[in-house]
Formats: structure tokens, sequence, C-alpha cells
């Protein structure tokens, strides 16, 4: 009598405790259509948390409470969403997320040990998307730059060798020697410039580039050798979502021509890959006569998620030959209002071409 009493009794308990709990279930995408991986649901009050899917699924369990319950989702450059819900739900529960143009509410790295979204940081801190920085229409990687706040980079030696200056810090004999450069989180030059060898003649960006965080003053310094100044992070695509793009271009003039592609997508069991690159060939920005920018860069990565990080395999092969403009000796004789320009006969020195 008294065992199965015990038995009963555990049953009941049983049943009790799951009648306590619910399951929720759902796909996380974004205006597009497209799967958010790895965003944020937790489920409120009880602060139960969990993260979706690489295709935007996600099963959420937590107890019921007398409190208004709500699922609250948050992902890295959107909007958050949060929907009221009931014990008695039915169906799953999608949300579409929209693209937060400010991005006040992303977790950026601070060049500190607390990780902090833009609203609440005390330091300046800027973010730009891959449509921001191909609108900006650079012709160089360090003209990027000058879409960011504070930031000045002066470019007129080509591709590499940029003087680039932040909120008024001396440049110090040309280059970037206070300002580090990142690519995925690790510095391009660990030191500084090697006299003419700056840190962004080792940095391209192109279709493989997913983001750029970029942190001014403050405590940029804190973590980062050679950045009183600040940081800059070029951050690459892991393939979260699948897709790729081609892309042929041709300057009007000087014979230049590129080529760049990119593709990632979902393996399956966490897996996640990303390959991309370019390919180019031109005078560069003044007539040199023959292919003066002749190469180009192949990207790739491989990452694995767990439940708690992941771990991922990177490669680039960087070979890309680029033209380098040294100062010109000049004599200016005129008025501001009519410069004229002395040098080397046939010298055109408003276009750097010879007649």
């Amino acid at each position: 009598m008294k065992k199965n009493l015990f038995t009963l009794m555990m049953i009941c308990l049983s049943v009790m405790a799951y009648a306590q709990n619910i399951t929720v279930k759902g796909k996380v995408t974004n205006a597009k259509n497209e799967s958010l991986g790895r965003a944020s649901i937790i489920a409120l009050p009880s602060g139960k948390s969990t993260i979706s899917e690489d295709n935007g699924t996600y099963t959420i369990t937590f107890p019921t409470s007398d409190e208004k319950m709500s699922i609250r989702v948050t992902y890295s450059g959107y909007q958050a969403m949060e929907t009221a819900i009931d014990a008695n739900i039915s169906g799953d529960v999608n949300f579409v997320l929209n693209s937060d143009v400010l991005s006040l509410n992303d977790v950026v790295v601070l060049g500190s040990s607390n990780p902090k979204s833009k609203l609440n940081s005390s330091v300046s801190v800027s973010a730009l998307k891959l449509d921001d920085i191909n609108q900006s229409a650079a012709r160089t990687t360090a003209e990027i730059f000058r879409s960011i706040p504070g930031i000045k980079s002066e470019a007129s030696g080509g591709d590499g060798n940029t003087n680039i200056t932040v909120r008024g810090i001396p440049i110090s004999a040309g280059g970037s020697k206070f300002l580090q450069l990142q690519e995925d989180g690790l510095p391009v030059l660990q030191f500084g410039d090697i006299a003419f060898a700056t840190a962004d003649i080792f940095l391209r960006a192109d279709q493989t580039l997913s983001r750029i965080e970029a942190i001014r003053g403050g405590s940029a310094s804190t973590l980062a050798t050679n950045s009183p100044a600040g940081i800059i992070n070029f951050i690459s695509k892991t393939g979260v979502n699948e897709g790729g793009s081609f892309a042929l271009t041709s300057g009007l003039n000087y014979g230049t021509y590129r080529a760049d592609f990119n593709y990632g997508a979902p393996i399956g069991n966490g897996l996640t890959f990303n390959v991309g690159g370019f390919y180019r060939s031109g005078e560069g920005t003044r007539t040199a006569g023959y292919s003066a920018n002749n190469g180009g860069q192949l990207k790739m990565n491989l990452t694995k998620k767990f439940s708690k990080g992941y771990a991922r395999l990177y490669f680039k092969h960087l070979n890309d030959r680029t033209a380098a403009y040294m100062p010109m000796p000049l004599q200016v004789t005129g008025t501001n209002a009519n410069p004229t320009y002395s040098s080397l006969p046939g010298f055109d020195a408003k276009r750097g071409t010879m007649h």
C-alpha cells in the first residue's frame, strides 16, 4: 500500500512539473527572409535563454509564470524584438528583425575586458557594414576609413603607405604609428609601421568582408599595442547565411580590370565555411605604361560552433603588387587664384602625366 502511494505521488509530481513548463519553437529571419543563425533568444521573466541554429530555427523550454511572459530576440546589427506569449500558446513563434541603422545595440570590442553595446559605451565606436563600404566607393583600403568620424586618411601614395590620423594625433613621419589595424581581431603589424611597410600594405578589402569596427581613444590602448589613437578591426564573413557574389569591374581609363568573388554556407553539425577573394590588373591611378597594379587575394575560413563557443581555421594568401607614388618637386609661381606649375617639359602636374 505504501509503495503504491509513493508511486502515485511521484506521478503527480512529475505531471505538475511538466505542466509548469512551456516549450516555444520558431524561426528568426531578417526583412529579406534570410535566416539569422546564432541569434539570442531569452524567455522573460524566467531568464532562460538559447541561440538559434544556423537555419534560424530555435526551441526554448522554460517555466510558466504568473507574471507577463514574453520572448525577446536580439542579433548584432538588428533591432531587438519582443513578443508576448501565454501558457496556452500553439504553433510557431517567428521573428522578423529589422536592420538597426545606427547599430546602437551592437555589442562591440572596446579594447577592454568588458564588451558593451554602443549605446552604453563611453568610448567613441563606429561600425561599417558591407553596404556602407560599397557605397563609399573607396579607391584603396585605407580610403574606407574616411567614412569613420574622427579619422583622416590621405592615400595619395597609392594602395598602401597611407597617412592616417585620428582626432588630431600626429602622423609621426607618415603611416599609422598610433593606430592599430586588425583582421578578425589579430593585429596586422604588432608594433606599428616598419619604415615604408605600413599596416595597410598587408590588408585588402574585398567581398569577404562582413563589417569594420573602429574605436578611437579611451580604452583603445588597454589590450592592444600601437593603439593610443584607436583600433580598426576588419571582420570577415563566416558563411552563417548561404550565398555569395561575383563581380567584374573595369575602369574608364588606365586599363584597370578587377574580378571579385565570395561564397559561404552552413555545412551541417555546426560547421560553416566562407571563401572569396579578388584579382586585378591595371596601371593604377596614374599613367605608368605597364600593369603597375597586378595581383590578388584568396581568403578562406572554416568554423565549428559549440554550445559555448567556436573554433575556426583561417587561411589568407595575399600576393598583390601595387604602385607607390613618391612626392615630386614642383616650382609654383603666380597667385593662389591662378597658380603656374613649373616642372619637367611636357609634364602635367595636375594629372601626373607626360604629354
